[in-house]
C-alpha cells in the first residue's frame, strides 16, 4: 500500500511540473527606439497591437547599437540615434523564423530572418518597425537584446557580431545588385550549403559561392565574393544545428527565388571533414536522446490539454498553401496606422493587412526626398534620418543637435 501511494504521489509531482510551460502564454517582449517622442512610442504600441504596460519593454540606445556595428557598418548606417522597435515572440520547436518589418528601407524581412539564425536562433516570431522611414541596419540590436529578454539565455557574443556583421553585408550587396531578392537569396542559399556541407576551407567556400551565384544568375565581383568569404569562412567555424535551421534558410531561399522567377537547383559537390562528420553524428546522437524524453513530456502534457498549440493554415497572396505556421504577433499589426506609402513587408505574405502600404521602396509612386515632417500626432508619416549630418524628426519639425532642419533630412538616405 505505502509502495502505491508513494508512486501515485511521485506521478503526480511529476504531471504537475511538466504542463507549466505548456498552459503559459507565449512570452512577448518589445523594444523602443530611445529617441522617439512619447507619441511616437504610444503609436509604436498600438501598432503592435499591445498596451504598454502590459508586455514587457525595454528601450534601445544608440550607444548600444554601436557595441555592435562600429568597425561593421559606416558611421552614417550607425547614425546618432535610435528609432527602430521591435516585437518578438517566443515560439515552439520546430516553428522557424517568422519576421514583418515596417518603414526599415535598407533591409527586410527576409534578411533580418536569416541574420537570427546566424546569431544562434532557431524559433521566434519578430516585427521590426518604425513610425518613419529609417534604414533599419539597427534594427537587429534591438531584437537580439529582446530575444535574450524573453528566453532569459545570452546568445553566443560572437555570433551576434557575426550575425550584425552579416546584415550589413547583405545590405550593402542588395544595393549593389539593385535587388534585396538576390543578395538574400545569395548570402542564404551560401549560408545553407556551408552549413549543411560542413565546408571550411577557402577553396570550398569560394566554390559554393560562385555555383549559388550563378544559379541566381549574379556575376559577383572578386571584392563581393571576398565579403561573402569573410563572413562565410566564420559561419563555418560556428557551431550550427542544420537541422534546427533548415526549414527557415530554405523556406527564405525557395520564396527569393520565386520572387526572382528562377529554378534554384543547387547540387553542390563539396567534401565534408571527417572530425566535423564524426560531432555531427555525435549531435544527432544525443539530440535524438532529448527528443525522446520531449516526447515523453509532450504526451503527459496532451492528456491534461497542454500539448503543442494548434498552428492556423496560412495561405500568401498568390492563394497557395503555405506550411502551418503559429504567425502569433505577425498577424496582430495594424499596418493602416503607418500611413499610405509605408513599406511593409513580412516572410508570410498573409500578415500584411492594408492596402495602402507597399512592399518595397521601389514601389512607392512619390520620391521620398520630397516628403517632409508633416507634424502628424502619430507620427506615421514623419520622415527621419538616423544616418550621420541627418535629421531625428520627432513629429514637431524638431531638429537634431546639428540643428539641421527636418526636410533637409530627406535628401539624404535615411539611416539608422
Amino acid at each position: 500500500m505505502k509502495k502505491t501511494v508513494a508512486l501515485i504521489m511521485a506521478i503526480v509531482m511529476f504531471v504537475t511540473m511538466v504542463p507549466i510551460t505548456a498552459f503559459a502564454d507565449q512570452a512577448t517582449v518589445v523594444t523602443i527606439g530611445a529617441d522617439l517622442s512619447q507619441q511616437q512610442k504610444d503609436m509604436m504600441f498600438k501598432y503592435f497591437g499591445v498596451e504598454a504596460n502590459k508586455v514587457n519593454v525595454i528601450e534601445v540606445t544608440n550607444a548600444e547599437e554601436r557595441e555592435y556595428l562600429e568597425g561593421v557598418a559606416t558611421e552614417a548606417q550607425i547614425g546618432r540615434k535610435t528609432f527602430s522597435c521591435a516585437y518578438i515572440q517566443e515560439t515552439e520547436e520546430g516553428n522557424g523564423i517568422n519576421v514583418k518589418i515596417a518603414n526599415l528601407n535598407m533591409v527586410d524581412s527576409a534578411m533580418i530572418a536569416t541574420t537570427l539564425t546566424t546569431a544562434g536562433i532557431y524559433n521566434c516570431n519578430v516585427v521590426a518597425a518604425s513610425p518613419f522611414e529609417v534604414s533599419g541596419t539597427g534594427a537587429l540590436t534591438g531584437i537580439l537584446k529582446a530575444f535574450e529578454k524573453v528566453t532569459g539565455e545570452e546568445l553566443d557574443e560572437e555570433k551576434k557580431e557575426l550575425a550584425t556583421e552579416e546584415l550589413v553585408a547583405t545590405s550593402e550587396l542588395a544595393e549593389q545588385l539593385e535587388s534585396k531578392d538576390s543578395a538574400t537569396g545569395i548570402i542564404t542559399s551560401v549560408k545553407e550549403q556551408v552549413i549543411e556541407s560542413g565546408a571550411t576551407s577557402e577553396e570550398d567556400i569560394r566554390k559554393i559561392i560562385k555555383a549559388v551565384a550563378k544559379a541566381y544568375g549574379i556575376d559577383l565581383t572578386d571584392e563581393q565574393i571576398k565579403s561573402i568569404l569573410k563572413i562565410m569562412q566564420k559561419v563555418a567555424k560556428q557551431n550550427y544545428d542544420y537541422e534546427k535551421i533548415k526549414s527557415t534558410l530554405k523556406g527564405i531561399s525557395t520564396k527569393a527565388a520565386k520572387d526572382l522567377d528562377i529554378d534554384l537547383d543547387l547540387d553542390i559537390d563539396i567534401s565534408k571533414e571527417d572530425a566535423k562528420g564524426f560531432v555531427a553524428v555525435v549531435g544527432k546522437f544525443f539530440q535524438g536522446i532529448g527528443d525522446f524524453f520531449k516526447s515523453i513530456g509532450n504526451w503527459i502534457a496532451g492528456l491534461f490539454g497542454g500539448g503543442e498549440k494548434e498552428k492556423a493554415e496560412t495561405t500568401n497572396k498568390d492563394n497557395t498553401e503555405t506550411e502551418n505556421k503559429d504567425l502569433g504577433i505577425l498577424n496582430n499589426t495594424d499596418d493602416s496606422l503607418l500611413g499610405d506609402g509605408a513599406i511593409v513587408n513580412s516572410t508570410d505574405e498573409s500578415t500584411i493587412n492594408s492596402d495602402t502600404v507597399v512592399e518595397s521602396k521601389e514601389e512607392q509612386t512619390t520620391d521620398s526626398s520630397d516628403e517632409t515632417d508633416t507634424g502628424n500626432e502619430d507620427g506615421a508619416e514623419v520622415q527621419g534620418s538616423e544616418g550621420e549630418g541627418s535629421t531625428g524628426t520627432e513629429g514637431n519639425g524638431s531638429t537634431d543637435s546639428e540643428g539641421e532642419a527636418a526636410s533637409e533630412a530627406s535628401e539624404a538616405p535615411t539611416q539608422e
